[in-house]
């Protein structure tokens, strides 16, 4: 029986953007640690700016990008099936017509959502307490009692 046929991410980074915002060998290399059997089965390839994206993006499954290309998707990347924007906002990007026939569009809106509410907590509970109060107070060797 033949191998099933590898699936094709094309993950391509924005260099001007921090550093924690790229995607990199050792992030791939660290995922695929955690799914044992995975790298059997997918093709990653990592670009930068899109250098060698449109040579790519024919042979493309699924894109991950900070910034979708300004390369026509539909002519050039025929079997796209998922374009994932790293960003959580859409600006610029409706309407999607620019999207594969079949293929769906998602991005990272609402992956922060849990800890901004932790830390509004932590903020809401630190000023009932008057903790900032006390940090300045202290810093004059003053109590706050």
């Amino acid at each position: 029986m033949p191998d099933a046929p590898r699936f094709r991410l094309h993950l391509d980074n924005v260099s001007s953007k921090h550093p924690v915002f790229h995607m990199t060998t050792a992030a791939v290399d660290t995922a695929l640690a955690g799914c044992p059997g995975a790298a059997d089965r997918l093709d990653i390839r990592i670009g930068w700016d899109g250098d060698g994206l449109a040579d790519a993006l024919p042979h493309t499954d699924m894109l991950v990008c900070a910034r979708v290309p300004a390369i026509d998707l539909r002519r050039h990347a025929t079997r796209l099936r998922c374009v994932h924007a790293t960003g959580a906002g859409i600006d610029g990007m409706p309407p999607l017509d620019w999207l594969p026939d079949g293929a769906c569009f998602t991005n990272s809106s609402g992956v922060h959502a849990a800890k901004a509410q932790e830390y509004a907590l932590m903020a809401l509970l630190m000023l009932n307490s008057r903790l900032p109060q006390m940090v300045t107070l202290r810093g004059r060797a003053r109590c706050a009692c």
